[in-house]
């Protein structure tokens, strides 16, 4: 047999096992796509969820760094800021449950509002629950 039509044979049949192998590939490889597709979607889902708690703990860690309560923050800021503002909020009748009509989210401005409080009157006892910061000392002996 000459050479040109025997490698022609060998080439087709080559060719065809390579075709075939391919395409058994085919399905596995899609099926990874998918799982990784899948995989990236959780993570951006994940990473979009972490910067939603940063940005949120940024804002309470501002909030609660600071040295007085401000009529803009939300009570569970308040709650979270000092243990004794269980015992004022019981004594002006806010509620401290979590099946009540309390929003955790709500400011203290808008919770005064709802409870008809002075807030003035709240924001000084809830002020008055931190003490005062000590005095700096100038380095000086005395």
């Amino acid at each position: 047999m000459p050479l040109r039509p025997r490698l022609d044979g060998f080439l087709r049949a080559r060719a065809r096992d390579l075709l075939a192998s391919r395409e058994a590939l085919l399905p596995f490889l899609q099926a990874e796509l998918a799982a990784l597709t899948q995989v990236q979607d959780a993570a951006t889902r994940a990473a979009t969820a972490a910067a939603r708690a940063a940005t949120a703990l940024q804002a309470d860690l501002a909030v609660l760094t600071r040295s007085r309560f401000s009529a803009d923050m939300t009570l569970d800021q308040v709650w979270r800021r000092h243990p004794g503002v269980r015992a004022l909020f019981a004594a002006r009748h806010l509620p401290a449950c979590d099946g009540c009509a309390l929003r955790h989210d709500e400011t203290l401005a808008e919770a005064a509002e709802a409870y008809d409080l002075d807030l003035a009157t709240l924001m000084d006892e809830l002020n008055a629950l931190i003490p005062a910061p000590a005095p700096l000392s100038t380095g000086a002996p005395s």
